[in-house]
């Protein structure tokens, strides 16, 4: 696989690296690819989201892409759980946790809750949420807001705020992950788990209120940035000069624009790998790799050197002036 190094005489800012760029989306449309996705829970397909989520039961090792991606239109017959984000939680160090409801192919609700200090069980909680898609979960009183839910009739990853019989229970999410549920409203459409919200902007009623079915519900997590890395110059293979920065990594095959990552910071991943960040041709990297803090101040720039790497050697050169440039103009 080819490489394009571009190389200056400046040091790199170094961002957190938690998993494969490939893992991240821009979930709110902000430009920014800063939500990882951790689990993606699909309905009526007969095996209980919960398991899933806590302990991965039957959840494939492999997935069409559409399982673990924000494609929300095609149906994904399996619940898909990202490993090595939940298992690792603790050792990350997660800023915030989004949860997006799917239906109709679209982002339908979204609630975003505080990840820090929380563990994958504990951060769906009163305490924790910060918004929503509803305006009153801050303010209303419930009985229910936690991932376990109401264990024993098995309403998860459950926020209520009665009960009085089932004619009466209001609320705003619930998992149905059980085939025999115990009240009518939870019996409408079938094939268990079943996701239910409140359509509007407040709590709604489930047996009368406007309450619709979703086909999804996914776990993103944003983590706050690690602190940079040693400030140290790499020695590009026949330079004789250990002083180079690096600026920007192309590689080969990974599915997106190497020019436009260049160009323009929210083209290029927020989260990269080690490797993609260093002259370390052997490990996996797949993605580019853009310093803006060097492109985007662009400035005192004596030299610039473009490597082009293959078979993991530099195998050819180009060295350019850099006084009086731009970073488009070099």
């Amino acid at each position: 696989m080819a490489t394009w190094v571009l190389a200056l005489g400046l040091l790199p800012i170094v961002l957190a690296s938690h998993g494969p760029s490939s893992e991240y989306f821009d979930v709110l449309g902000t430009g920014r690819r800063e939500w990882r996705l951790a689990f993606r829970g699909s309905a009526g397909v007969g095996t209980s989201v919960f398991q899933a989520y806590v302990h991965g039961t039957n959840c494939p090792r492999s997935l069409p892409v559409y399982c673990t991606s924000l494609n929300y239109h095609p149906q994904c017959y399996n619940h898909y759980r990202n490993s090595e984000a939940l298992d690792n939680w603790g050792k990350a160090n997660v800023r915030e946790v989004l949860l997006a409801v799917v239906a109709g192919g679209k982002l339908a609700k979204v609630i975003r809750f505080n990840g820090q200090g929380t563990n994958y069980l504990n951060w769906f909680s009163q305490e924790k949420y910060l918004d929503s898609s509803w305006g009153d979960i801050g303010s209303v009183h419930k009985n229910f807001f936690s991932i376990e839910g109401d264990a024993h009739i098995y309403r998860r990853f459950f926020i209520n705020k009665n009960y009085g019989g089932c004619d009466n229970d209001a609320g705003w999410l619930v998992v149905v992950d059980t085939p025999l549920p115990p009240c009518p409203w939870e019996r409408k459409l079938g094939a268990f788990p079943q996701f239910l919200y409140a359509a509007g902007h407040t709590v709604e009623n489930y047996s009368k209120g406007k309450v619709k079915s979703a086909d999804a519900i996914l776990i993103f997590l944003r983590y706050n940035p690690t602190p940079p890395e040693p400030e140290v110059p790499f020695n590009i293979p026949g330079t004789g000069q250990a002083d180079w920065r690096l600026a920007f990594r192309a590689t080969a095959h990974v599915g997106a624009s190497a020019y436009h990552a260049y160009l323009n910071a929210h083209s290029a991943p927020t989260l990269t790998q080690r490797a993609c960040r260093t002259l370390d041709f052997q490990s996996p990297c797949a993605s580019h790799y853009r310093n803006s803090a060097i492109l985007d101040n662009w400035s005192n720039i004596k030299e610039v050197l473009v490597a082009v790497v293959d078979g993991g050697q530099v195998v050819k050169k180009i060295i350019f002036s850099g006084q009086k440039t731009d970073f488009l103009t070099w």
